[in-house]
């Protein structure tokens, strides 16, 4: 018996139920670092099917600024901001991965 008047086994059952609770309470706060994970690896693994595609989807997007009005050209400059973010952080954490497989 315990100080308190609580068995071994009452003592337990609460300390059983609150690593449960602090098991969720971490899973919920990692839970967005590994959807950012899954982002990145599907970002690593990645290939454009031909670099003449990109090329011409280049120029595509390029005339379409152009020619939208000037909320949607802004809105798809900001897509293509995105996009170009988007090859960085690919060439970055790709790097990253092979440099970290060498050593």
């Amino acid at each position: 018996m315990s100080s308190d008047g609580r068995t071994f086994a009452e003592r337990r059952d609460a300390l059983v139920a609150r690593a449960a609770i602090e098991r969720r309470a971490f899973a919920d706060a990692v839970a967005p670092l590994v959807a950012i994970d899954r982002g990145l690896d599907r970002l690593r693994d990645f290939k454009p099917p031909s670099p003449t595609l990109g090329v011409v989807g280049g120029l595509a997007l390029s005339a379409l600024t152009l020619v939208l009005p000037g909320g949607l050209g802004k809105a798809l400059r900001r897509g293509v901001a995105l996009l170009q973010l988007g090859g960085s952080l690919k060439r970055l954490f790709t790097t990253r991965r092979s440099d970290q497989g060498a050593a």
